[in-house]
C-alpha cells in the first residue's frame, strides 16, 4: 500500500521540510494510481464495466492524493492531474452516471466544469457548487452531495474556478474574492438550460467557499438562496490573508 513504506520516514522529526519524501509520497500515491487503473483497464476488457469503473474511481483518488504533495511548479503534478481527470471520467462514464462534463465561458475562458442532472424531464432547481481553498469538482462529487441533491430534484453545477482545480492548473487563473464574477458565468450558464428552472438556483459551498458563497450571493441577484459548510468569518479572514499575499505577489495559487 501507499503509507506502508513511508511510515518511517515520516516519522523522522525533520520530515515535514524533507523534499525527498515529499517525493517519495507523490510516487507512492502515483504508482498506487496506476495499479489500480490497470486493474480497471483489465476488468473492462473482460466485460466488467461496474467494477472497471470502480476502480477508475479509486484510481482517481490515488492520483488526487498524489498531485496535492506535489509542488506547485514540479514538472510532474500536472501530468498526474490530467490522470486523474482521466480515470474520473471512465469512472463516472462506465457506470453510467448523469454527468455532463461541460465548460462556462468567463472572461475569455471556459471554465471546466461538471453537471449533475436531476431524474426527470424538469425543468429542476438547481445548485452551483463552488469550490474551497484546495477542493475540485471532482472530489465535490465523489463526496455524494450532488447525487443527494438529485434524489431529491435538484441539479448541480461544479465549477473549477479561478484558483481551484482546471482553472488554476491547466488554464493559469488565479483566485480572486469577486465570486460574483463567476457566479454570473455560472448563472449565465444554467439560464440557457431548458432543464433548469432559473428562478430556483441557488449557491453552495464548503471550507474556503465560506466566504465566496455569501459574497456571490450577496451580489449576484438572480441567485434564489445560499448554503455554506463551514464558518464564514473564518473563511473571510483566510480570504483576506489571501487577498494581501495576492497583492505582494501578484498572483495567487493553491
Amino acid at each position: 500500500m501507499a503509507c506502508a513504506p513511508l511510515r518511517d520516514a515520516a516519522s523522522r522529526p525533520d520530515a515535514r521540510d524533507d523534499p525527498a519524501l515529499r517525493a517519495a509520497w507523490v510516487e507512492a500515491w502515483r504508482r498506487l494510481g496506476e495499479k489500480l487503473s490497470a486493474q480497471a483497464a483489465g476488468e473492462l476488457g473482460r466485460g466488467f464495466r461496474g467494477g472497471a469503473g470502480r476502480k477508475y474511481l479509486r484510481a482517481a483518488i490515488y492520483f488526487f492524493t498524489a498531485e496535492r504533495m506535489a509542488p506547485h511548479h514540479g514538472a510532474d503534478r500536472v501530468p498526474i492531474y490530467q490522470r486523474m481527470l482521466e480515470c474520473f471520467r471512465m469512472g463516472v462514464t462506465l457506470r453510467g452516471e448523469p454527468v455532463e462534463f461541460v465548460e462556462v465561458p468567463f472572461q475569455g475562458h471556459l471554465l471546466p466544469a461538471l453537471f449533475y442532472r436531476a431524474p426527470g424531464a424538469g425543468p429542476h432547481p438547481a445548485m452551483i457548487h463552488f469550490d474551497g481553498f484546495d477542493v475540485t469538482k471532482e472530489w465535490m462529487h465523489l463526496s455524494r452531495m450532488p447525487h443527494e441533491l438529485a434524489l431529491r430534484g435538484i441539479s448541480t453545477l461544479m465549477v473549477d474556478h479561478p484558483g481551484i482545480g482546471g482553472a488554476l492548473r491547466l488554464l493559469g487563473l488565479p483566485t480572486s474574492s469577486r465570486a460574483e464574477d463567476w457566479a454570473a458565468a455560472a448563472m449565465d450558464w444554467l439560464e440557457r438550460r431548458d432543464d433548469v428552472d432559473a428562478s430556483r438556483v441557488g449557491v453552495v459551498a464548503m471550507s474556503l467557499g465560506g466566504y465566496y458563497a455569501p459574497r456571490a450571493a450577496a451580489f449576484e441577484k438572480r441567485l434564489a438562496c445560499c448554503v455554506v459548510n463551514r464558518d464564514a468569518s473564518r473563511a473571510s479572514r483566510l480570504q483576506r490573508a489571501t487577498d494581501q499575499a495576492c497583492g505582494q505577489i501578484g498572483q495567487c495559487a493553491t
